[in-house]
């Protein structure tokens, strides 16, 4: 640990930024021993350096007491009571964004309390409430639904009884929802078409069914009822097993014409639905496309690289995907990709991938990068903090797995130095 820290005390005596020393942070062991009270003494030292930023920050707090939850998410509460909750929400009047963890059993009393004070807060738009369903009753979701006419973005990881989903999108209830995602639904054939035709969804605007036991016949009987919102612009049919023949009947269906957003990960879906995705021209306004956790392998990338109708693309998640060399050969000669952000890991011919991405104008206007898989390999830290990648990026997250924590700092600072101003997560 001396030595680690030892090396970050360096960067940032050469390099000062809230990055690196965010990086420190991110590092502090969870049980610290004598070795590490210095490195404690020295966070917290340094965490009146940049509170007003780290404040500001959308998924940062400031905890001087305990600098190893400093870059806990500040709207972030696992296993709230109602006075926790009541202690955020009266500390910060103007948050707009929650995520409770709710994973322990909560009497059905204190649901109501909770759901009451997040009703008595009329600056959150958006909440995340993770619970399992047996913890979370019917009466608060009900309550929740028709109270919270303010909120607007809404994400349920709850696996719910179909009866009660239904009830929730009853008329007058959420009134301004425009981002509803829901998790594990279990709706029969003929409760499909009754939820989508509801009048909730037919407002929303982004919608995520994820996880939703969802296959290629389920999804053909709902793209046949006709009840998709008209205005949907942002899709996530993560985590469910569609299939080439589930993702060719989505690709042929009106509702992808106004698509901005299109989430597919873990879909079963193969080389064949990722050509059949780069020839599809309502596809034109797509900004983000995540498709990771599929098989698509060289060929579906290498379709989505040359694609004519998918210049307009800023955002790719091809992670887990089967890439090696000649799919990062495909993606570094694309001239209509004009990606910001991407996330993306190679099978093998890791050093070799980097480079040539790193090197190649689609990686120009990168902002964001996700690289899975790094291994001890400084050649391709230093390619990734070389020109052109350096000049715009600005979010790097590597998979640390035998990868000195040494080395990312100096592609971090070398990639500082030469202009960028890069966070480095892990």
């Amino acid at each position: 640990m001396s030595d680690t820290f030892g090396h970050i005390r360096s960067l940032l005596a050469e390099t000062p930024s809230q990055e690196l020393f965010l990086a420190l942070l991110e590092r502090l062991p969870a049980q610290p021993g004598e070795a590490d009270a210095g490195v404690f003494e020295y966070a917290r030292e340094h965490l009146e350096r940049w509170p007003a930023q780290l404040k500001r920050a959308p998924s940062h707090s400031l905890d001087a007491d305990d600098p190893r939850r400093a870059l806990r998410n500040f709207v972030f509460l696992q296993e709230p009571s109602v006075q926790e909750l009541d202690a955020l929400l009266t500390a910060e009047p103007h948050l707009s964004h929650l995520k409770l963890r709710c994973h322990q059993a909560i009497s059905p009393a204190n649901w109501l309390e909770l759901v009451d004070r997040l009703l008595a807060h009329e600056t959150l738009w958006s909440l995340e409430l993770h619970a399992p369903p047996e913890s979370i009753t019917e009466q608060a979701l009900l309550r929740l639904a028709s109270g919270a006419q303010a909120l607007r973005e809404l994400r349920l990881h709850i696996s719910l009884l179909p009866s009660t989903v239904l009830a929730m999108a009853a008329p007058g209830h959420f009134g301004a929802l425009t981002s509803l995602h829901m998790y594990s639904l279990n709706h029969t054939k003929k409760e499909w078409p009754s939820f989508l035709g509801s009048d909730l969804v037919q407002r929303i605007e982004e919608l995520g069914m994820t996880h939703s036991y969802i296959g290629a016949k389920t999804l053909q009987n709902m793209l046949d009822s006709g009840a998709f919102p008209a205005g949907l612009r942002a899709l996530d049919l993560s985590g469910n097993g569609l299939g080439n023949k589930g993702g060719e009947a989505l690709l042929n269906a009106p509702v992808l014409e106004n698509m901005e957003e299109l989430r597919l990960a873990d879909c079963k879906l193969g080389a064949k639905f990722a050509k059949q995705l780069a020839d599809t021209p309502t596809l034109k306004n797509l900004t983000l496309l995540d498709i990771c956790a599929n098989p698509i392998g060289n060929s579906g990338i290498k379709a989505l690289a040359t694609s004519p109708h998918l210049t307009n693309l800023r955002d790719l998640d091809v992670y887990a995907t089967g890439l090696k060399l000649a799919g990062a050969k495909s993606l570094a000669a694309s001239s209509s990709l004009k990606l910001t952000k991407l996330n993306i890991d190679f099978e093998e011919d890791l050093p070799a991938s980097v480079k040539l991405l790193a090197a190649a104008p689609i990686c120009a206007r990168l902002q964001a990068l996700s690289l899975n898989g790094m291994r001890n390999d400084q050649d391709s830290l230093e390619a990734i903090a070389a020109d052109p990648m350096a000049k715009s990026l600005r979010w790097l997250a590597l998979d640390r797995i035998g990868t000195p924590i040494a080395l990312e700092l100096e592609a971090l600072a070398h990639a500082t130095r030469a202009g960028s101003q890069v966070h480095l997560s892990s």
